[in-house]
């Protein structure tokens, strides 16, 4: 989001409500999964409502990175814990990596041009990573670079992660998660540290692919209904203009 951006009280708070039941629902299913977290890091943390869920749960030992469009009187979590940072520049690796890193509906927000690094500072923090992108046509405010889910993959293999498809199944039906998170949701670990983790399934298994929640597809066929209409309207009055025009011509 763009540093110059100025937002209100409401924008705050209508962010971090409708974000704190998905954070605390789909985190009970990362930790039942991933080796014991004792510490955590957000890359475009927001207010810091996934952190304040983590803090919740007794992890103290927390980090959030945002661009400066957060307003710091507005985060959910101590301002110690928390850096202005520009998402497109390298986050420098820490001494002791963090057992959790998360990054959720960020990415699209940052040129092409900077996902590589964007991937890089993530596997530079953590082993284990919780992520969510938005899909092609998802729309929302200042989305740049919306691409499917093996873009992410991708890249993240070539730093030797593992997608692993272990959230979005059990949240797929919940309607009090936004759909977004119910499509793009999932974790990334280090292959180094496959065997550390509780899967109902061999990795292989589990891999992510893409997919469009039923809510964000009539969503964008509506959007798109909505364009069509609208251009044949336009169309439709400009033929109307061009036939007034002939007959203004034709009457000289």
């Amino acid at each position: 989001m763009p540093s110059e951006a100025v937002y209100s009280e409401t924008f705050y708070q209508d962010r971090h409500a409708r974000t704190a039941t998905a954070a605390s629902r789909i985190l009970e299913l990362a930790l039942a999964v991933l080796p014991p977290v004792e510490s955590a890091v957000d890359v475009g943390c927001g207010v810091g409502t996934w952190l304040a869920e983590i803090q919740r749960r007794g992890i103290s030992d927390i980090h959030g990175f945002e661009g400066e469009w957060v307003d710091t009187q507005h985060l959910e979590i101590p301002t110690d814990c928390f850096s202005h940072h520009d998402l497109t520049t390298p986050i420098t690796p820490p001494a002791k990596r963090y057992d959790l890193a998360l990054s959720l509906e960020v990415a699209e927000h940052l040129p092409d041009s900077a996902a590589n690094t964007f991937v890089e500072s993530l596997s530079g923090l953590s082993d284990c990573i919780l992520f969510s992108a938005a899909i092609p046509g998802q729309g929302g405010r200042h989305h740049i670079n919306e691409q499917w889910i093996e873009y992410w993959l991708e890249r993240f293999a070539t730093h030797d992660y593992v997608g692993l498809d272990v959230i979005r199944p059990h949240i797929w039906q919940d309607d009090e998660i936004a759909e977004w998170y119910r499509q793009n949701a999932i974790l990334l670990v280090a292959r180094s540290r496959l065997d550390e983790l509780s899967l109902e399934a061999p990795p292989h298994v589990l891999k992510p692919f893409s997919m469009v929640h039923p809510i964000a597809f009539s969503s964008i066929t509506q959007r798109l209904r909505a364009q069509i209409d609208k251009d044949q309207t336009l169309g439709g009055s400009w033929k109307l203009f061009r036939r007034a025009i002939r007959s203004r011509i034709r009457g000289y």
